[in-house]
């Protein structure tokens, strides 16, 4: 259950990765004065909101792990002892905050 965990915090880094990557090349195809290719805009803006649907995805089945080997085993998922789990908890909710950060960060740089 720690790899399904690890891998799913993977698969978010990537999705952010290829969000923000697909976000400047929608930025790039599409000419601040507003004259550019429209399509291409179009195409690049759809796949940034494949990667946040995978993020999203990606973030709901960690805690979704998480919550059911806690439950199961009776014990955290990371961390040995029992008074940790509240980190746990709190690292599980920290991703979507950063990456709408991240995306906000992109926006505004770009």
């Amino acid at each position: 259950m720690k790899f399904l965990v690890r891998f799913m915090l993977v698969i978010q880094i990537m999705a952010l990765a290829g969000a923000m990557y697909s976000a400047h090349r929608a930025d790039l195809a599409m000419d601040k004065s507003g004259v550019g290719d429209l399509i291409l805009w179009q195409w690049w803006s759809n796949i940034v909101g494949l990667f946040i649907w995978l993020g999203l995805v990606g973030w709901i089945l960690a805690v979704a792990g998480s919550v059911i080997a806690k439950w199961k085993n009776k014990e955290t998922l990371l961390f040995a002892s029992e008074g940790q789990w509240t980190i746990v908890a709190a690292l599980a909710m920290l991703p979507p905050f950063v990456f709408i950060g991240a995306m906000f960060v992109a926006a505004t740089l770009l």
